[in-house]
């Protein structure tokens, strides 16, 4: 189990939850320059993702509740 805690955690790419993830009050900023995905069952706190141009795509293979995403005006798909 990793805990979240009360960090900003910063990632480049994909995200990939293999095991149990404890959000806390946690804010996850996602940044991607290419096609990335969110495998895996997760709930985020808050999750950020940042699309550097708007050919990149970012596809959620979980489920996300609306109220703790938001990106930076681009796109994203629902893989669920």
């Amino acid at each position: 189990m990793w805990a979240g805690g009360s960090a900003n955690i910063v990632l480049f790419g994909n995200w990939t939850n293999n095991g149990t993830f404890s959000a806390g009050t946690s804010t996850v900023v996602l940044t991607i320059t290419a096609a990335a995905s969110i495998i895996g069952a997760t709930t985020f706190n808050a999750l950020t993702v940042n699309e550097l141009d708007s050919d990149t795509a970012i596809t959620l293979n979980s489920a996300v509740p609306n109220n703790t995403f938001s990106n930076d005006g681009y796109g994203a798909s629902m893989g669920v």
